[in-house]
């Protein structure tokens, strides 16, 4: 319960408006990249990009806040 509320402050937080719009499309509605890409008239490589970044910031947050153990997989 403690991480799914931290991911979603980090979402809040560390994430621009175009990635958290991005991130919640790709990951937690699991709509395709070519899909959003239409949708927002932008390129599917810009649409991947923005999710890795999106990913790469919470996942600094995480650990950071003690959420995630670095080396480990996720």
């Amino acid at each position: 319960r403690d991480a799914i509320a931290a991911v979603r402050r980090a979402i809040w937080v560390v994430l621009t408006e175009r990635q958290r719009q991005l991130f919640i499309g790709a990951v937690i509605d699991g709509d395709p990249l070519d899909v959003l890409a239409a949708r927002l008239g932008i390129s599917r490589n810009a649409v991947y990009k923005a999710v890795f970044d999106a990913r790469r910031k919470i996942r600094a947050i995480l650990l950071a806040k003690g959420h995630l153990v670095a080396g480990a997989s996720t």
